[in-house]
């Protein structure tokens, strides 16, 4: 939509960025959603350094070649991958059951994205229903982390639901 919006484009700099926009916002989302802070004050402390350094690397990364920066976003990228799956793993085994749904969420990304670079490569498997296995964990991943959202709101309605319940028979 963005050649729409504005024609004259560089889309090579645009493929530069979009995945880098992603990644600091993954780290935010994860850090909110599985209340990071809470759980593991130096995660989140490092997940914000992360951020920071992400915020940084966005700002020079016009300025350098396009194929070191390919290798440099996709070397981040599974870093930050394994960042946000490792605190999952964290908050989960501390209680917050969150963590291992937004683990399987991202594990499942990683995967997909790993088939897309199979095809890429090799041309098999091939796609399916002709969507790209990015298209398809992008779908996934929004989909996946939506019910995520929804069940932390449930879980929170019950224990206010809980700690009322508790208060009154005090």
């Amino acid at each position: 939509y963005i050649l729409y919006l504005l024609p004259k484009t560089d889309l090579m700099n645009w493929y530069k960025i979009v995945p880098v926009l992603d990644m600091p916002a993954l780290l935010l989302y994860c850090m909110s959603v599985l209340d990071i802070k809470r759980f593991y004050f130096r995660l989140y402390n490092f997940m914000k350094i992360v951020c920071w350094f992400l915020g940084f690397y966005i700002l020079i990364l016009f300025f350098l070649p396009l194929y070191p920066t390919v290798f440099i976003n996709y070397s981040l990228a599974v870093f930050t991958f394994c960042i946000a799956i490792y605190s999952g793993l964290k908050v989960g085994k501390k209680g917050n059951k969150l963590g291992y749904f937004f683990v399987f969420a991202y594990v499942i990304w990683m995967l997909l994205l790993c088939m897309e670079l199979v095809y890429i490569k090799n041309g098999v498997p091939s796609h399916i229903f002709s969507l790209s296995y990015v298209s398809l964990a992008i779908f996934l991943e929004t989909f996946l982390l939506a019910i995520l959202i929804a069940k932390r709101f449930q879980w929170e309605k019950n224990d206010d639901e809980e700690m009322k319940l508790n208060l009154r028979m005090d």
